[in-house]
């Protein structure tokens, strides 16, 4: 049975209520409607008491099995013994303790003919001590009634039972009473036929022991931390503990996120602590969280506790971009790439996007790797800026690239600036053991036969040691 609510309030003068309950009241109880209607009540209690502080609710059921275009239901709360209560006002239905509340998903809620403007509430010497009445209901509106349908939860009354003399045990009663002549509760069909209804609670209602909490609410660490920060891309967390004055086993539940996206998680250790982790994304980065959690024992439930609250605060490490190596070197035709552009893995930045701020060539906008190929007249120094952002925050870093023309220096294997013996061993590393390649495959086509192999190591061999034939342009492709 669903139990979401939805309270609405009651702004209508006097005469308006007195006219509907006339109607109500003095209707004929002589005709011949059908009696299968029924009302009941329930009282959610811990072992059948009501318990001094602890807030309760009169929970009341109707059914029909016929449209109702009127009816009255009232209800008489008092003691035998002088107990006494307070009216619970929750904003709901009521001219003075406003503690009536509509069950948003009964047929008396959301849209029912019923709701706002035909379901009322009267109140009458509602002082808390001596008998209180409290009578609602109304006529329908808008051309429909309360349609039918079986026993269903379709309001409450709020109340909370007092401190009372002790030991001496007290008790609150839960009655039905009714103005004269009908002494009843009353249903009204299309027609203005009436009748009351089948009763599902014994005659003269049912009266509940007052008591006091057989233990104390279980207490919070004093010491404990009220807030958390967490970086985004990182999982925060905190022990909470709480105790119990009468050595109750401590349970944590109904966690509560509020403000924030990611996930907050709890786990109940068994041993009167708790951990509470949350891992934010990154629209959390800046807005107010709080996460909540309760506490209670066997006699305390979670609902009527309070609950403890932890501010959280979400941070953005600053986002930073590395270009590596400060500057990159090729020759004109040639690609020349840079693979080293990184941002730092801790945290892990998501969604991040790379573009060239300035410079020549292109930026793979998810790697971040760099490309470029100059052309005949790109011959010198070139400033290349490049930008990244993850959509919050944005970074940059920058390098230089060297170009030289591509006629310039044939065997230059490493691009040192001349030839030597690393430039064999640097083309030995690539054609057998998968080493970088050369800068300029052309420089490393020392013999140009259009193919970069081991005839060009023992070519620059021959050039560098033996006085052989100078490196020739090649002709790689």
């Amino acid at each position: 049975m669903s139990q979401r609510k939805a309270n609405h309030r009651f702004c209508a003068g006097r005469f308006v209520i007195a006219s509907i309950l006339s109607v109500l009241i003095f209707v004929s109880l002589s005709s011949t409607a059908p009696a299968a209607n029924q009302v009941d009540f329930y009282v959610p209690l811990i072992d059948d008491t009501l318990r001094v502080g602890t807030a309760t609710s009169i929970d009341v059921y109707l059914e029909n099995d016929y449209i109702l275009y009127g009816m009255s239901l009232g209800f008489k709360i008092w003691s035998p013994d002088v107990a006494y209560w307070r009216w619970v006002d929750i904003g709901g239905l009521g001219a003075t303790t406003q503690c009536v509340e509509l069950i948003g998903s009964s047929r008396l809620g959301d849209g029912s003919p019923f709701n706002m403007t035909g379901f009322l509430v009267t109140e009458y010497d509602v002082d808390e001590t001596s008998p209180d009445l409290i009578m609602c209901g109304g006529v329908g509106t808008d051309g429909g009634g309360l349609q039918t349908g079986p026993l269903e939860h379709m309001y409450s009354m709020h109340f909370n039972p007092m401190a009372v003399g002790w030991p001496t045990v007290r008790t609150i009663c839960i009655d039905s009473v009714f103005v004269p002549p009908n002494g009843a509760f009353v249903f009204v069909d299309y027609g203005g036929s009436a009748n009351a209804p089948v009763t599902l609670w014994p005659n003269g209602g049912k009266c509940y022991p007052v008591g006091w909490c057989r233990c104390s609410p279980p207490i919070w660490d004093p010491d404990l931390p009220t807030e958390m920060t967490i970086n985004y891309g990182e999982t925060g967390s905190v022990i909470l503990s709480a105790t119990d004055m009468e050595g109750s086993d401590i349970i944590f539940g109904d966690l509560v996120l509020s403000g924030g996206s990611g996930v907050a998680t709890l786990d109940d250790y068994g041993d009167g602590t708790c951990e509470i982790s949350y891992t934010p994304v990154i629209d959390d980065v800046g807005n107010a969280i709080t996460i909540s959690v309760k506490t209670g024992d066997a006699h305390h439930p979670f609902e009527v506790m309070y609950p403890y609250v932890i501010d959280v605060t979400v941070e953005h490490n600053p986002l930073s971009l590395d270009c590596g190596g400060g500057y990159a070197n090729g020759a004109t035709n040639n690609q020349i790439t840079k693979t080293d552009i990184t941002v730092p893995a801790e945290p892990p930045f998501e969604g991040l996007v790379y573009s060239l701020i300035s410079g020549q060539g292109e930026v793979d906008p998810e790697t971040g790797e760099y490309s470029w190929t100059p052309g005949p007249t790109d011959i010198g120094l070139f400033a290349v800026v490049i930008g990244v952002t993850d959509g919050v925050y944005s970074a940059q870093c920058g390098f230089q690239i060297e170009v030289v023309d591509e006629a310039c220096c044939p065997g230059d294997v490493n691009f040192t600036g001349d030839v030597n013996v690393g430039d064999a061993v640097s083309l030995l590393n690539y054609i057998f053991k998968g080493g970088p390649a050369p800068r300029v495959m052309n420089w490393a086509d020392a013999n140009a036969d259009c193919s970069v192999n081991v005839g060009d190591v023992v070519y620059l061999i021959g050039y560098v040691f033996r006085s052989g034939p100078a490196p020739q342009l090649g002709c790689y492709y």
